[in-house]
């Protein structure tokens, strides 16, 4: 609580800030550093900037440049857990000026590990307090020595600013619901993975099976819980930019499946070459209309004697 308090306290009024137009990226944009050079901002992630440190470490397009400004969300990252490839990314890049947001800039509880974690936040920024924080604020605070919250505080003052919600008031949401249309390869994604789960309840619940015979395959089996709950994110999912599902059927089982509709059930020269259709378009991942309702999938039900291909809920 008292480290909380020098905190609070060293935070100064809210600064007024500019916005300027920016370049989002997952990779870096064509034209590396030239490019870069020309951009008001570059917004990029952690994850960007740890590629970057194993791909090209100190090669890197976004360390050809003097930044301006160094602008770290999360900071407090930065002084906990062990040195990751992103903090030394960062701490190769160059910048005349460098700034880290947090709502946590100390989050340990312990006074003496809180102060530290600042102490390291501020190595970061190279704050010329940064060299003797330690020793006169963090360790005199740590041990409660009188004046050393004040003093810490009027540190910390000097080089920290806080935003409050009263401070930066917002317009009142405004809420609507819209419906969006899936496209085709969604609905075609949806069609495949309902088409799966259908599938399954159907031909583990058919009337002349032992009660074990299908059953424990079945994804209403207690046991099977977690498939269930994956198959029903898979479904989300698909709604959410579709994806891509291919068979994998092993050459055994496809000269099987031939063999059973040609000598078991004596299908036709047709049938079964609409069944060997079938199974090719759907190793190479290709959609299939139901011959019943046409609604097209990946994934289907090859009826035997006639070998049509129905989806289950024909």
């Amino acid at each position: 609580e008292r480290l909380a308090s020098a905190v609070a306290a060293g935070f100064a009024n809210p600064l007024a800030s500019r916005t300027a137009a920016a370049i989002a990226a997952r990779e870096l944009p064509e034209g590396g550093a030239a490019r870069l050079a020309r951009a008001s901002v570059f917004v990029t992630t952690a994850e960007r900037l740890a590629g970057e440190e194993r791909r090209h470490g100190g090669g890197s397009s976004l360390l050809r440049l003097q930044w301006l400004r160094l602008v770290v969300d999360e900071g407090h990252l930065i002084s906990a857990g062990s040195l990751t490839f992103a903090k030394q990314f960062l701490h190769r890049v160059y910048a005349e000026r460098r700034w880290i947001l947090s709502g946590t800039p100390a989050r340990e509880t312990a006074a003496s590990q809180g102060a530290r974690q600042l102490g390291a936040l501020l190595g970061f920024l190279k704050h010329p307090l940064a060299a003797t924080f330690n020793a006169s604020l963090a360790r005199p605070f740590a041990r409660g020595v009188p004046g050393s919250a004040d003093s810490l505080a009027t540190a910390l003052r000097a080089c920290m600013v806080r935003h409050l919600k009263k401070d930066t008031p917002l317009p009142a949401p405004e809420r609507r619901t819209v419906t969006l249309r899936c496209s085709s390869e969604e609905k075609l994604a949806y069609n495949t993975i309902v088409a799966y789960v259908r599938a399954n309840l159907v031909l583990t619940a058919m009337e002349g099976l032992e009660r074990g015979a299908g059953w424990e395959s079945s994804l209403l089996h207690p046991a099977n819980a977690a498939s269930a709950r994956r198959a029903l994110n898979n479904v989300r999912e698909t709604c959410n930019g579709g994806g891509e599902q291919v068979a994998l059927l092993a050459a055994g089982l496809y000269d099987e499946t031939v063999l059973l509709l040609q000598e078991r059930y004596r299908a036709s020269d047709a049938a079964v070459g609409r069944a060997e259709s079938f199974m090719r378009d759907a190793c190479a991942g290709r959609a299939s209309p139901c011959d019943c309702c046409g609604v097209l999938a990946r994934l289907h039900l090859l009826l035997p004697l006639c070998a049509h291909v129905v989806c289950a809920e024909c």
